[in-house]
């Protein structure tokens, strides 16, 4: 039988498992719930569930992977045969599976407003007229399918040539120019008329906000959402760790670099928020 392929080093897994957590949940939905959750307490309770709920949680499941050396479902059934915990990986796989049908047609439309503002047609939009421009792009018949069908051409293609030659590659190239994408665009943001208010809004002390339970629920399902957790993309990441690997660090590098993500686009964003929508 051929040997199990595995990372390169620990970095490529650290990147690409950092690759998988951080995506709309650091850069969309973290600022979303930030602004609705009262701004400094729910960053406080979010950073204080991702070390105590998500970090736990992530090394489990990074444990789990490595142990089995299989897949979701696999890895659970190795681990304890005719038990239950099978069930566990199948609905980790279901998960993934709903979640990239929406992801999908999200990097389509990101691959079109690229290939738009490079051919000219999004930078020539007027004022007023993005909203009509986005509407006629994701409601053609033609337009939104093609470019979901490219993407995912693309992503098999980097799946096809396996962890090293693939994924690892792939991590190592994407993740460095995403973190450089979003330091300069948070820099910038620094710079903006209404990046007081939005430091203010992000990093004033506001204890009592604490009391509210439902900013803890929000922090939890954060937590949650941000690392790709029960979805078994980390478990079967793991999967291919060398046995040598020492699984706290990685797991810590993980949660720490997704927790950076997230405040740099908050960093990113609210000051364009307070900037231009008061």
């Amino acid at each position: 039988m051929e040997a199990r392929e595995q990372w390169a080093s620990k970095l490529g897994f650290i990147l690409a498992a950092v690759g998988s957590a951080v995506g709309l949940g650091n850069i969309w939905r973290f600022s979303y719930v930030l602004g609705e959750s009262g701004g400094f307490a729910f960053l406080l309770a979010y950073i204080i569930c991702i070390f105590l709920i998500g970090l736990p949680v992530l090394l489990a499941e990074i444990t789990v992977g490595r142990r089995g050396q299989s897949d979701a479902v696999n890895s659970f059934e190795e681990i304890a045969p005719k038990k239950p915990w099978k069930i566990a990986g199948i609905l980790g796989v279901l998960s993934g599976s709903l979640i990239l049908s929406f992801y999908g047609v999200i990097a389509g439309w990101v691959m079109f407003y690229l290939w738009s503002f490079i051919t000219g047609p999004a930078r020539n939009v007027e004022e007023g007229g993005y909203e009509g421009f986005f509407v006629d792009a994701i409601g053609g018949s033609f337009t939104p399918v093609f470019w979901q069908l490219l993407f995912m051409a693309l992503v098999i293609g980097v799946v096809f040539f396996g962890i090293k030659k693939g994924i690892e590659l792939a991590n190592r190239l994407f993740m460095p120019m995403l973190a450089i994408i979003v330091v300069v665009l948070a820099v910038f943001g620094l710079t903006m008329d209404g990046a007081g208010e939005a430091l203010s809004y992000m990093f004033s002390p506001d204890f009592g906000q604490l009391a509210n339970m439902d900013v803890w629920g929000a922090a939890i399902g954060q937590a949650f959402f941000t690392l790709s957790l029960g979805m078994g993309a980390m478990i079967t990441y793991a999967s291919y760790l060398p046995k040598e690997t020492k699984l706290p660090s990685a797991a810590g590098t993980v949660v720490t670099l997704d927790t950076l993500f997230a405040i740099f686009a908050g960093l990113m964003i609210f000051p364009v928020v307070f900037t231009f929508g008061g």
